[in-house]
């Protein structure tokens, strides 16, 4: 299943003074090894595709090909050239490119993280609850014809991309996009294919989907003997007491800990910086579950 012979027979060419209006007509000659469908026959070279270059001609992009069935294995075609490179709707809705677009918007989080990612606190190092930060998110709608229901929709919808991914020519890092929403309409038919067109929504954000919260509680790790194996010691939790030791009474709210669990009992200072961000731990978890982004239809 081959195109055996072709042949440009003839060019003709529209040089105007308004250049916008130039034009080249190629008419072309083939023959193919077996019957072809039109269909079949455009996508196949050296058959001119959309916006490809003229061969010959430097400026010029195929704009539509007009093809005369001559006989069961001969075509002749007339492909028409402009000086304009520009988009055709592909006959076959399961070819033609996703569509993307996006809007921004602002998003309400708390947060005990100021914009340097230090503590929100008072003067005396107590944590300041209720402050909400405002994130910025990039949202992309993505649409596309698929043939079938696919099996990412079992497992992808609120996770983030294990991979970068590129869209709209910009990079998003790893856990950066988080497949928030996806819709279909009914499946149609167009030019014997059939389809359903989908609808994808993903969040965007540059500071990347983990969770960041400090290191802190209201108990903390201590060694203690082994009641069953003398001689062993293992650990256990100890409610975090405050006080001289014959009125220590335990933290009603969360302590610092250090990255052994034990609470932190030098992390205050006195002052505008009451604690020092030093002392402190950050622990980062990923809630989403990370998956391949290229499984998605983004192109």
């Amino acid at each position: 299943m081959t195109i055996l012979t072709y042949a440009v027979q003839s060019m003709e060419v529209e040089d105007k003074r308004d250049i916008r209006e130039n034009m080249i007509r190629d008419k072309i000659k083939l023959k193919t090894s077996e019957r072809y469908t039109w269909n079949r026959l455009r996508r196949t070279p050296p058959v001119p595709q959309w916006n490809q270059a003229h061969p010959t001609e430097a400026g010029f992009f195929l704009d539509f090909i007009k093809p005369f069935h001559k006989s069961r294995l001969v075509w002749e075609l007339e492909a028409e050239y402009t000086t304009y490179k520009g988009g055709q709707i592909d006959a076959d809705p399961l070819q033609r490119p996703a569509v993307i677009t996006f809007d921004t918007n602002l998003i309400e989080q708390p947060t005990l993280f100021d914009s340097e990612k230090r503590p929100i606190t008072t003067t005396a190092g107590e944590f300041v609850e209720g402050i909400v930060e405002r994130i910025p998110l990039v949202d992309y709608s993505i649409r596309k014809n698929l043939p079938a229901d696919p099996k990412w929709l079992q497992t992808h919808l609120g996770a983030t991309n294990k991979e970068a991914i590129r869209i709209r020519g910009l990079n998003w890092e790893p856990h950066t996009l988080l497949l928030a929403s996806v819709s279909a309409g009914e499946f149609v038919t167009e030019n014997r294919s059939q389809y359903t067109e989908y609808n994808l929504k993903i969040l965007a954000d540059p500071r990347t989907w983990y969770i960041d919260v400090w290191n802190r509680g209201t108990v903390e790790l201590i060694q203690v003997n082994d009641p069953i194996y003398i001689g062993k010691k293992i650990w256990t939790q100890k409610p975090i007491m405050l006080g001289r030791a014959e009125k220590r009474t335990p933290v009603e709210d969360p302590y610092p800990l250090d990255k052994e669990g034990r609470a932190i009992r030098s992390y205050l200072n006195p002052g505008e910086n009451a604690i020092r961000p030093d002392e402190l731990v950050k622990l980062r978890f990923q809630v989403q579950p990370a998956k391949s982004f290229r499984d998605l239809p983004l192109a």
